[in-house]
């Protein structure tokens, strides 16, 4: 058997072995934390950065895509049956089934399929979309010390590991302009949208019960209310927030199991840090007016 159920029968009834559709595994996006849904932030026109909604009743999630991919070995005949008897099957779901995987099981509902036919095997991609994710059984870490640590909790409790860091030193785009002029371009003068701190890196477990206990505590981390204080490099402290989720892609396993880490934080003050090196070679970090090292 597959491993692989929708609606508690077996892939394998249509034929349908599992393929790779994201590093090792066959299906993607069960690991992503969805964005939030509705209003996540205000933003004033006379103020720099924005007015973050952290508070426990205004955060609210969207559902997630998830994607399968699979093999037919069959000839052109016989896949074009297989396919009737799951398109059969598929329309008389009348609310969301169980998709089973080695990874958990969600309930879903079918957006799509793409069958992609070769002489003697057709590819198959199965589009889902997860209405309600279940985001619980999240421990949260011990916190300690780090050269890199969110609400005092090293990186290395949830298996991640930094790689890169994006736009903490960018100046922001400037807020929506209003004027009205004539016979030449015309500009307002506005301040500036929130900062934002985009992190990619790896997130690792020993083995799949590992992985999917660290995936976990980060759904419960960046699900919480309040704003995170993450900590750089010992170098720079923020107060953040993540309103689109993050994405866990790329997942290998091979007894222990790595992932790509991708989330894009919005920080939640109108300070402008960035690194300044003097003469010297000495790295100062600053936050404003206030030096910080």
């Amino acid at each position: 058997m597959s491993a692989y159920k929708l609606n508690n029968v077996d892939l394998e009834t249509y034929g349908i072995l599992p393929g790779m559709a994201d590093g090792s595994i066959a299906v993607s996006g069960c690991f992503d934390l969805p964005a939030r849904t509705g209003e996540t932030y205000h933003e004033w026109d006379d103020e720099d950065g924005i007015e973050p909604y952290v508070d426990a009743d205004e955060i609210f999630f969207a559902g997630r895509d998830l994607v399968f991919r699979g093999l037919i070995r069959e000839g052109r005949d016989e896949v074009y049956y297989q396919l009737k008897q799951l398109y059969d099957a598929i329309a008389a779901f009348t609310a969301p089934v169980a998709f089973e995987t080695p990874y958990g099981t969600f309930d879903v509902l079918v957006s799509s399929i793409s069958p992609t036919h070769y002489n003697g095997l057709t590819e198959i991609e199965v589009k889902f979309r997860e209405p309600v994710v279940d985001l619980t059984g999240g421990v949260l870490p011990a916190t300690g010390s780090g050269q890199y640590t969110i609400d005092d909790i090293p990186f290395e409790s949830f298996g991640l590991v930094v790689g890169a860091q994006k736009d903490r030193t960018a100046l922001p785009d400037s807020k929506t302009q209003y004027y009205t002029k004539h016979g030449s371009e015309g500009y307002q003068i506005t301040k500036r949208k929130a900062k934002k701190l985009t992190l990619t890196g790896f997130v690792r477990g020993n083995n799949l019960v590992d992985f999917i206990s660290k995936v976990k505590a980060l759904y419960l981390l960046f699900s919480s209310s309040g704003l995170r204080t993450l900590n750089l490099n010992n170098e720079i402290e923020i107060e953040c927030f993540a309103t689109n989720g993050f994405k866990v892609t790329n997942v290998y396993l091979s007894g222990s199991v790595l992932a790509s880490f991708s989330i894009e934080l919005l920080i939640s003050t109108d300070a402008f840090y960035m690194l300044l090196t003097y003469a010297g070679d000495e790295i100062l970090t600053f936050d404003e007016n206030n030096i910080i090292i």
